[in-house]
């Protein structure tokens, strides 16, 4: 009805454009509505495309097993996803809901143990009551007709972390692109996310690695495979957190290394032991020893180093071998740079990033990251331009990191700083040019006075006299202040008085020459006196008062 009203709507638009018009666009309508048809028609059919080569890899059981769930459930099974050591997981439509999901379903060959039927269900309730973004939702639980049980939950379109890193390892540029550093500990921290979820409900994962975290299209993270995860009540948390001691993790190590086989897989667990062993924290492989939240934090680090290096951080080949590296701390920590790190930029991998992995993956429980959120909070530092505890950084470290988080401020302060110091340079000039033009005054004036001396015999026997009298100021002083200045006697005053200034060149001596000068209306050499006085008193009051006078 509703393309029906769609395309009646359409047609009344376009009902005055003429028959022509009308024609074309009725046939593009037919066209668009044969495509939504056909699209429903293949919606269901799509997936069954590749069923052919899929069941090429599967063992003739799962043909039954799938007539099985689906004459007595409301599913129906498309294509095979994935075949773990336990179980299948198919892609399976909802006839119910009319949505397609994930099922997931033991091997005929496993569901005859009674201990991993029991765990398979296990998965399913611990799972099911995990409701986080980043932890996949349980739909059903059901039986088949044999009793063999299968759960349906949301079916997740994307690829394993694992998958993406191999990609990066292999320098594949459409994902260097996608996924710089930055992106991946993004997907670092919701996985950190759904553990203080699961931490704060008590249950320990045991199996966290790249294989089992799934990134959707859109960039959603989810945490998958709860298969061996372990509940523990609050109570005992506790007591584990607070009794166990790197020293019964020791003696039980021992103890479980002497009855492990060297043919022991590397790839996955065991009945042996409960998780992947690359990524499993040490005290994982002691049957007697109770783990507790801070194996997953130990195998977040394992990923972390994943994440930084793209390889993983044991490479030995036995059981035996490994665990004897991890107990050890014999983790292998290569330089900080690397040609082969196409995520990180200049091929340098942070020196917080590994101080961060390094604490997470320390064998003594005690010197772990106790909470996941210690761990998520040190990432999200990094993220935001912090420095990460763990790093113990040095205050040029803090303060150019500082500058880098705050790149606006960074650069007004810079631009402030520039002007400052171009104002201060500015001023150091103008000081330097008005110094200049003293020491030119100056010299102008002794150069002027040199100029006016008859002669420079006149000079040096000026300079003689004066020496001789140098010793007798007061007493010209006193002739000077006694005399009676008239026609007559003007001249000897002058000459007396230009001795004096020449002898004191004080502010009273240079204002009693003026006024000779100015007395004798002599005003060239009064201005030049007045002149020089200035440049050596230049805020002398009683000095600038005589300006009016030589006027």
């Amino acid at each position: 009805m509703k393309i029906k009203s769609l395309r009646h709507s359409k047609v009344q638009l376009r009902i005055n454009w003429g028959p022509v018009n009308i024609i074309s666009y009725f046939f593009s309508d037919l066209v668009f509505i044969v495509n939504v048809y056909l699209w429903k028609y293949c919606e269901d059919k799509m997936y069954t495309l590749d069923l052919s080569n899929e069941q090429n890899h599967v063992d003739d059981s799962v043909e039954e097993m799938t007539k099985l769930v689906e004459s007595e459930s409301n599913y129906k099974i498309i294509r095979l996803i994935a075949k773990g050591g336990m179980s299948y997981v198919f892609l399976a439509k909802d006839l119910k809901c009319q949505r397609h999901v994930a099922l997931k379903m033991m091997q005929s060959s496993q569901s005859k143990l009674r201990i991993n039927e029991k765990r398979f269900i296990e998965e399913v309730q611990v799972t099911s009551q995990l409701d986080h973004p980043s932890i996949v939702p349980i739909y059903d639980l059901n039986k088949s007709s044999d009793g063999m049980p299968f759960y349906a939950m949301k079916l997740v379109k994307g690829e394993t972390l694992e998958e993406i890193l191999r990609q990066l390892e292999s320098n594949n540029s459409t994902y260097v692109a996608q996924y710089p550093i930055h992106v991946l500990m993004q997907i670092f921290t919701k996985i950190c996310d759904a553990m203080i979820y699961a931490a704060s409900k008590y249950v320990v994962h045991r199996d966290l690695k790249p294989e089992n975290i799934m990134i959707g299209q859109y960039g959603e993270v989810y945490v998958m495979d709860w298969g061996i995860a372990k509940v523990c009540t609050p109570l005992e948390t506790k007591q584990l957190l607070r009794k166990q001691s790197i020293y019964d993790f020791e003696d039980s190590f021992v103890k479980t290394l002497s009855q492990m086989s060297e043919s022991i897989s590397l790839s996955s667990s065991n009945d042996s032991y409960l998780g992947t062993p690359v990524y499993m924290a040490p005290e994982q492989v002691c049957q007697d020893f109770d783990v507790d939240t801070r194996a997953d934090i130990y195998a977040l680090g394992a990923i972390l180093y994943r994440i930084l290096y793209l390889k993983h951080p044991f490479r030995q080949k036995s059981m035996p071998e490994l665990f004897k590296a991890k107990i050890n701390n014999r983790v292998s920590w290569p330089d900080q740079f690397s040609k082969s790190l196409p995520h990180i930029n200049k091929n340098k991998i942070p020196y917080s990033l590994i101080m961060v992995a390094k604490k997470a993956m320390a064998v003594e429980l005690n010197k772990r990251y106790q909470k996941v959120g210690d761990l998520k909070q040190e990432v999200d530092s990094w993220l935001h331009g912090f420095a990460t505890d763990v790093e113990a950084a040095n205050p040029v470290t803090r303060a150019r990191l500082f500058f880098v988080r705050q790149k606006t401020l960074s650069v007004v302060s810079c631009l402030l700083v520039v002007s400052l110091a171009a104002l201060g340079y500015q001023f150091f000039l103008k000081y330097y040019n008005t110094s200049l033009d003293k020491n030119s005054l100056s010299l102008d004036l002794k150069q002027t006075s040199i100029k006016n001396k008859k002669n420079i015999l006149v000079k040096l026997r000026l300079e003689r006299e004066l020496n001789e009298y140098k010793n007798h100021i007061s007493s010209r002083k006193e002739r000077l202040n006694d005399m009676v200045i008239d026609e007559k006697s003007i001249r000897s005053a002058i000459k007396l008085s230009e001795q004096l200034t020449v002898l004191e060149p004080s502010v009273d001596n240079y204002r009693t020459l003026i006024n000779l000068y100015i007395k004798n209306k002599d005003y060239t050499l009064a201005n030049e006196s007045l002149i020089y006085a200035l440049a050596i008193y230049p805020s002398e009051s009683r000095l600038h008062a005589l300006v009016d006078d030589i006027q």
